[in-house]
C-alpha cells in the first residue's frame, strides 16, 4: 500500500466554494441600503449597472452580497422555497440557486448556476435578492426590540409565487 506524499494535494476540495476568489465588486442602493456586491461573475457588475441609481436618499445601512457563479451546475431552477429561522434565511431554487442572508450581520450569499445568466438574472435573480435585502431590519429597530424585551423568532417555510 502507498501512501501520497505529504503536502501533494494535502487540502480537501472546496466543494461548497467557500474560497473562491471574488475579484469583481461593484455597488448599488436598494431604497435607504447600500449593496456592495462582490463575485467571480464578470458579467454581473454589468448587469448590475443598470440597476445602480443616483439616490438623493442617504443610505442607513450597508449590506454585502457574495455571488458565487458556479457554471458546471447545469440544472434548471426548481420552484422557489424561502426558509425563515430568526435574523436566517435561505432561499432555494434548488441546485440551481441558492441563496442565504443572514440579517444581523447584513450579509447575503448566492450560488448561481449556469441557468442564472442575462435575462434570467435581470428579470428572476436580481429582484429576489433587492426583495431579501429590503426585508433587512435597520440596526435601530432591532436595538428598540432589545431595549423593549420583545423578540420575534420564526421557524416556517413560506412558498414563493
Amino acid at each position: 500500500m502507498e501512501f501520497p506524499e505529504e503536502g501533494a494535494n494535502s487540502s480537501p476540495p472546496d466543494l461548497l466554494k467557500r474560497f473562491v476568489p471574488t475579484p469583481f465588486r461593484t455597488e448599488l442602493q436598494i431604497g435607504r441600503t447600500r449593496v456592495v456586491v462582490k463575485t467571480n461573475d464578470p458579467g454581473i457588475p454589468l448587469l448590475l449597472r443598470d440597476f445602480k441609481t443616483r439616490s438623493h436618499i442617504c443610505p442607513v445601512r450597508q449590506f454585502r452580497w457574495k455571488l458565487v457563479r458556479d457554471d458546471n451546475v447545469r440544472a434548471p431552477a426548481s420552484q422557489a422555497v424561502l426558509l425563515r429561522n430568526g435574523p436566517l434565511a435561505v432561499l432555494s431554487m434548488g441546485p440551481a440557486c441558492l441563496i442565504g442572508v443572514d440579517y444581523e450581520n447584513n450579509e447575503l450569499f448566492a450560488f448561481l448556476g449556469a441557468f442564472a445568466s442575462g435575462d434570467v438574472f435581470s428579470t428572476s435573480i436580481l429582484p429576489m435578492l433587492g426583495e431579501l435585502t429590503g426585508k433587512a431590519p435597520l440596526k435601530r429597530m432591532q436595538k428598540r426590540k432589545a431595549m423593549f424585551g420583545r423578540r420575534r423568532v420564526d421557524g416556517f417555510n413560506e412558498q414563493l409565487s
